[in-house]
């Protein structure tokens, strides 16, 4: 592990670390990122969700009998005016999102932080590549968000479980458009019937955040970074920098479960 911290690379970043890592982590000489170890989550299906929670402790008899209820209740929440999982009209569009779109759009539309990801088209592909998921496992979702003048207002990428639970990958938008780009993929990932949404959070979006009635939690899966330059660790550390689950080992594990 010294070797290694002791490399030639800026920075050092392990996102998916536990408190016995975190502990070594820091001994040498690392840091934990408070702010980007805190993580979000959206419940879209409410009753469904709870019904997963209860998981093996329900019997498959009344799992059968409670489903269809629990399906209704979902869908009354998401038509009622005052309800936090309503999904509003709405005029924005989406499209598949290639490899080219998203280096335009890293370059130019992800709010211009001190610290962000710079990818040739080649990196991002390989790196893509680790988000497939083995057959039956899922599905990887990638979209580009426009207005109704097809104007590009953000960008994100989730993974859809078969259980009905979905992982944010990377999410991208400047400041003033965020808040509809959280909506229509939170709307989207409905329409897949995923239960509940979680990700990583980005400081810079915390209020867009909490306004579309996301919860935070700490998870206890700690950013770890390391770096001699302290003007990178500050833009961490600040929360000034796009740090998502493609720019560290979190994508990994797709082809990890596919072996």
């Amino acid at each position: 592990m010294k070797t290694f911290m002791s490399g030639p690379q800026d920075v050092s970043i392990a996102d998916e670390a536990n408190c016995r890592s975190r502990k070594l982590w820091e001994s040498l000489g690392g840091a934990t990122a408070l702010l980007h170890s805190i993580h979000w989550a959206r419940l879209l299906r409410p009753a469904q969700f709870g019904l997963l929670r209860m998981g093996r402790g329900t019997r498959l008899g009344t799992a059968s009998v409670v489903r269809p209820v629990c399906r209704l209740v979902d869908g009354v929440a998401a038509h009622l005016p005052w309800s936090p999982f309503r999904h509003s009209v709405t005029s924005l569009s989406s499209e598949d999102l290639d490899v080219e779109t998203l280096l335009a759009c890293l370059s130019e539309s992800s709010g211009r932080p001190a610290l962000r990801p710079e990818y040739d088209a080649r990196s991002l592909r390989w790196l893509l590549g680790f988000l497939v998921p083995a057959r039956g496992e899922g599905s990887l979702h990638k979209a580009l968000v426009r207005d109704a003048a097809g104007q590009v207002l953000g960008w994100y990428l989730y993974y859809a479980g078969p259980a009905g639970l979905g992982e944010a990958v990377q999410i991208g938008a400047r400041h003033e458009t965020i808040k509809p780009v959280l909506e229509h993929l939170f709307q989207d990932a409905w329409r897949r019937d995923v239960v509940a949404l979680s990700g990583r959070l980005d400081p810079r979006f915390t209020a867009d955040f909490a306004q579309t009635y996301c919860l935070f939690h700490p998870r206890l899966c700690w950013m770890l970074v390391h770096s001699r330059d302290a003007e990178v660790l500050q833009a961490i550390h600040s929360g000034d920098a796009m740090l998502t689950r493609l720019e560290g080992e979190w994508c990994m594990r797709f082809q990890m479960e596919s072996r």
